[in-house]
């Protein structure tokens, strides 16, 4: 979840590592992620994903499922992209996933370290 959201940022824009991440979810999406809130719809601003009992909120809850509806194909599975990603985006990820698997424990610890 962490590079997905930094995936979408700017570089050195939002928390630097995932538990920085995590202590910033009981806070609204709008004082943390750095994004033109002014161009998005109000709620997704004031977002709030965990409460302070580290569980879901109902409102996170009901905005990730909207968005999970819109993975599922005509024939009701769930696509995991086949039909909309760039097959190079597959193949990367194969690619990265097998080379950080071959490394053992200590290669995947390696491969995870900020640059």
């Amino acid at each position: 979840m962490h590079g997905v959201l930094l995936s979408s940022l700017p570089v050195g824009a939002g928390p630097s590592t995932p538990a920085e991440m995590i202590d910033l979810l009981p806070v609204r999406l709008r004082k943390w992620v750095p994004f033109a809130w002014e161009e998005l719809p109000s709620a997704m601003g004031d977002l709030v994903v965990l409460t302070d009992n580290v569980e879901l909120t109902e409102e996170a809850f009901e905005a990730g499922m909207n968005y999970l509806e819109a993975l599922y194909g005509d024939d009701g599975y769930f696509d995991l992209g086949g039909t909309w990603l760039p097959a190079w985006v597959q193949q990367t990820e194969r690619a990265v996933f097998r080379h950080i698997r071959s490394g053992g424990q200590a290669g995947y610890v390696a491969a995870r370290r900020p640059c």
